[in-house]
């Protein structure tokens, strides 16, 4: 397992528990490592849904977007723009 599966593995065991800040400055540091990964930009947004800022889910949600136009990042990105 690398270092990048592991941190995704923690971030998602802190979002299950509510542990949304943490969470966001952890995946913070995995998509600065690896900016051209839709799933941790969404996990990023879902991080930031979570706790605020909003602006920022917005700005990930749409990164996700960009980078797999297909996938299914649009809902959290309304989500982000409510």
């Amino acid at each position: 397992m690398t270092e990048v599966m592991r941190d995704l593995a923690r971030a998602r065991a802190m979002l299950d528990v509510k542990r949304h800040d943490e969470a966001a400055s952890l995946l913070a540091q995995v998509v600065a490592a690896d900016p051209a990964d839709s799933r941790e930009w969404c996990l990023l947004a879902s991080a930031h849904l979570g706790h605020g800022p909003y602006p920022a889910a917005a700005a990930a949600a749409r990164r996700a977007v960009t980078l797999a136009p297909r996938g299914a990042w649009h809902r959290q990105l309304s989500c982000a723009r409510t």
